[in-house]
């Protein structure tokens, strides 16, 4: 099992919207996965909620439901460790905009720590809170510039050539201000979902496609182990009323 923590001492850089697109995209690439909603704003819960209700009020079915689960970050180690026993084979950790303790928690605890970045003058100066956090922790990281303006995309090569001076490694795929990121998440939905031919399903395929590669490549965090139980989760599984039944033992 792998973790990945998304993290940015800024607030609106799309940290929920790349967590809930990454795991969807690794759900249907058949890894079982957990999003861990650290922020307590919750919009990684609520989504999963939303997802729920539109899904079964316009007939839909997931053959990949997801998992996501709101937790205090002194809760985190033996929620990864519950989430080992329970066959997870990723853990994704959303977290809240401050350099603070969930923060500096789901560092620790990751395998691969995923920074989103905006191109802007005053998100590249703001970046380097969680640069120097990721530094200090000897963190596995990569920056992703995100939301880059689609009239620009010469911003991207710009903000990561900054970032690159910074020593941290950026991940080869940017992420563009597209609209079907936005209309996708209002209707319980991922940008590939509703567009699978567009821009962004070409971008979120992409960065999944390296992050898969990424996180084989990562070296593995040792977790402490937890006690047998796992620990309570603020929300409860989302998509049982959706799930198909699992046999037990089945491949």
């Amino acid at each position: 099992m792998k973790t990945l923590s998304i993290v940015s001492t800024k607030g609106g850089v799309g940290k929920t919207t790349l967590a809930v697109h990454i795991a969807v995209a690794a759900q249907k690439a058949k890894q079982k996965t957990l999003v861990i909603d650290l922020d307590p704003q919750g919009s990684a819960a609520q989504w999963a909620k939303d997802r729920v209700r539109l899904a079964e009020q316009h007939g839909r079915w997931f053959d990949t439901p997801l998992d996501v689960r709101r937790l205090f970050a002194n809760d985190l180690v033996e929620e990864i460790a519950a989430a080992k026993r329970q066959g997870y084979q990723l853990v994704i950790i959303d977290t809240p905009p401050h350099a603070d303790f969930p923060a500096a928690r789901a560092v620790e605890v990751a395998d691969l720590v995923l920074m989103p970045v905006r191109p802007g003058y005053f998100d590249l100066h703001a970046a380097k809170a969680t640069i120097n956090l990721v530094h200090d922790m000897r963190a596995h990281a990569f920056f992703v510039v995100n939301q880059t303006p689609h009239t620009s995309p010469g911003m991207a090569a710009d903000a990561a050539s900054y970032l690159a001076s910074k020593d941290i490694t950026p991940a080869p795929v940017s992420i563009t201000m597209l609209q079907p990121y936005v209309r996708a998440l209002r209707d319980g939905l991922t940008a590939p979902e509703i567009a699978p031919e567009g821009r962004s399903a070409e971008e979120i395929n992409a960065l999944w496609s390296w992050l898969a590669q990424a996180l084989i490549n990562a070296p593995q965090k040792k977790v402490v182990e937890a006690a047998p139980e796992p620990a309570p989760a603020m929300l409860d599984d989302p998509f049982a009323r959706l799930r198909r039944p699992i046999i037990e033992g089945a491949a």
